[in-house]
């Protein structure tokens, strides 16, 4: 996962492999506090997100997928900086709830 700056936010790319082993990337933009959800493509479980910063190290994200809620995420940033933790709410393409904690350490 890399961030970099973007106009009013970040750009977002994401290279990971999926559960049958294909490499896999998406790339969006972050916009931060605006009060808006932004459009999302090519990823199946949501069309759309909008996040808010809370205060320094916590900021919020909630997914929509045709206008439904399908996701909220936390994502708590360490003191150091070196770690971020993303506590993740959702409800899948069955509609069965997913609860579910990432870690991730800087390299």
């Amino acid at each position: 996962m890399t961030y970099q700056p973007d106009g009013q936010g970040l750009r977002l790319t994401i290279e990971a492999v999926d559960a049958q082993g294909n490499p896999t990337k998406v790339d969006f933009g972050v916009i931060f506090d605006d009060g808006k959800s932004h459009p999302v493509t090519g990823i199946p479980g949501w069309d759309a997100q909008s996040f808010k910063v809370v205060n320094d190290s916590t900021a919020w994200t909630i997914r929509t997928k045709a206008g439904e809620v399908v996701q909220t995420l936390t994502s708590v940033l360490s003191t150091d900086g070196k770690t971020e933790t993303m506590t993740f709410t959702a409800v899948n393409a069955n509609g069965q709830q997913i609860n579910n904690v990432v870690v991730r350490e800087k390299q």
